[in-house]
C-alpha cells in the first residue's frame, strides 16, 4: 500500500503531459502491436513500461527472453557491426524508447 501511496505523491509532482501519459499508460506489461516501427520490439514482443517522457513517449524493457527471433537477429547484427554479441551485456534486458500507441495492454483472464 505504501508503495501506491509514494507513486500517487511522485505523480502529483510531474508535469500535467507525463500525468496524461500515466493515465492512458500505467505501469504496467505490454506487448508491442502490429504495425509498430520498431525492429528490435518487434510486434508481440513482450515489454514492461518503465519511464516517461515529457515528449509523449516511453521507456520499454524487453527481456531478451521475450524478444521475438527477427527482433534477436536484428540485435546480433547491429551488435556484430561493433564487435559485441548479446553474450557481452551483464543484464538480459534491452530498454528502447517507443511511441506508446504501439503498447498493447495485456489481459490477464
Amino acid at each position: 500500500m505504501q508503495e501506491d501511496l509514494t507513486f500517487t505523491e511522485w505523480l502529483a509532482t510531474r508535469p500535467e503531459k507525463i500525468q496524461a501519459l500515466v493515465r492512458q499508460y500505467p505501469p504496467a506489461d505490454y506487448r508491442i502491436k502490429p504495425g509498430a516501427p520498431y525492429s528490435i520490439s518487434c510486434p508481440g514482443t513482450l515489454v514492461s513500461l518503465v519511464s516517461y517522457r515529457e515528449n509523449g513517449t516511453v521507456s520499454v524493457a524487453i527481456e531478451y527472453a521475450n524478444l521475438q527471433e527477427a527482433a534477436l537477429n536484428h540485435m546480433a547484427e547491429l551488435l556484430a557491426k561493433t564487435g559485441r554479441t548479446l553474450a557481452d551485456f551483464g543484464t538480459p534486458t534491452q530498454r528502447v524508447v517507443i511511441d506508446p500507441v504501439y503498447l498493447e495492454p495485456i489481459v490477464n483472464p
